[in-house]
């Protein structure tokens, strides 16, 4: 028994057709393994909040479900990037603190990012949402940033918002009518 290309193309073709819609449907990034979600009062999962991370990936996809992660849920785990999903709108306390992140975006559905989110990496390059109110204290402390711009919409940097950085260049609009101690300092 012979196979033609034409018969296997035939088997074949609706296979893959269907696999390369599903892709397109479910976005071709996949979530990275190990994270750590609360649990409702029932003991079911609550993929909406992202409390943990116990992989080994540095490079981290939170999926679409996550809107908020929790203090500290990846914090200390030398993460070399990080991608956040539009669906996020609270970032904890240091939720990415202390790790090797050189740049990050933060989606425009972010309103309220904790303290020292984003402390002690390697960051040189942030974008702020348009959505921020509030940058609160220490929350890019010690990175390598030289360049920022506050979106129209912040009207307080906290305490040692930016201090330890490498800043060249602040742009504050006239909406910020809160500054904080040494927001600014050490640069």
């Amino acid at each position: 028994m012979s196979l033609s290309i034409t018969g296997l193309t035939r088997g074949i073709g609706p296979i893959l057709g269907s696999l390369l819609s599903l892709a397109f449907l479910t976005g071709c990034e996949q979530a990275t393994k190990g994270l750590q979600y609360a649990k409702n009062r029932d003991g079911s999962v609550n993929k909406l909040l992202l409390i943990g991370y116990t992989g080994a990936e540095k490079d981290v996809v939170i999926p679409d479900s996550v809107t908020t992660i929790g203090e500290g849920a990846f914090g200390n785990h030398q993460l070399t990037s990080v991608s956040i999903p539009d669906s996020v709108t609270t970032i904890g306390e240091g939720a990415f603190g202390n790790n090797q992140l050189t740049s990050v975006t933060i989606p425009d559905s972010v309103t309220s990012i904790g303290d020292k989110a984003f402390y002690d990496n390697d960051l040189t390059s942030i974008t702020l949402p348009e959505s921020l109110v509030t940058i609160r204290g220490e929350v890019f402390y010690g990175n390598h940033l030289t360049n920022v711009v506050i979106p129209n919409s912040v009207t307080t940097i906290g305490n040692r918002a930016f201090y330890g950085n490498q800043l060249t260049s602040v742009t504050i609009p006239d909406s910020v009518t809160t500054i904080g101690d040494e927001a600014f300092e050490n640069n």
